[in-house]
């Protein structure tokens, strides 16, 4: 499914084709690689909702095409959050969008890079839980369709678990 694409996946496992080093691809067009490396441009915390967030503005990008994950391709734009837990404990990641534009969502541990595709620890279509340790970073990226532009609210829950008093 290459139609007005000039590069990345084609949705087969093959590609539409590749951009010169100087250039990502982004939304299947090359396009000059400053500014749309995948990089958390919105700080979230555990407790969070953010509500109306949208694709295809200034703070998406569409440079990542796999995590190791998921055997799913990404080619629709993405936008990352850096996410960093204070206690550790159980954190859950909703993503809820009244149109279906979300392709995925994806919990990368940032302590290495921000977007390393090899870093990613769970995902998911909709949600995703992951077991954070104590003062850790993450980065959540959250993929929507292939051309999308519509919106969608993420949602950031994180249990820590207390055992003050108890004994068993």
């Amino acid at each position: 499914m290459c139609d007005g694409r000039v590069c990345g996946g084609d949705g087969c496992g093959g590609t539409c084709g590749d951009c010169p080093e100087e250039e990502v691809c982004d939304g299947g067009q090359c396009a000059p690689s400053s500014g749309l490396k995948c990089v958390p441009s919105v700080a979230i915390s555990c407790g969070d909702t953010l509500a109306g967030e949208t694709f295809l503005s200034a703070d998406t990008t569409a440079s990542v095409d796999t995590v190791n994950c998921s055997n799913a391709l990404l080619d629709g734009p993405e936008r990352a959050y850096s996410l960093a837990v204070q206690q550790g404990g159980l954190v859950t990641v909703s993503v809820d969008s009244p149109t279906n534009d979300v392709a995925g969502v994806y919990l990368l541990d940032a302590v290495e890079a921000a977007c390393d595709t090899n870093a990613c620890l769970t995902g998911g279509s909709d949600k995703v839980a992951y077991l954070a340790g104590e003062n850790s970073q993450y980065t959540l990226l959250v993929e929507g369709m292939a051309g999308t532009q519509g919106t969608y609210d993420v949602s950031v829950s994180c249990c820590a678990p207390s055992c003050d008093g108890l004994e068993c």
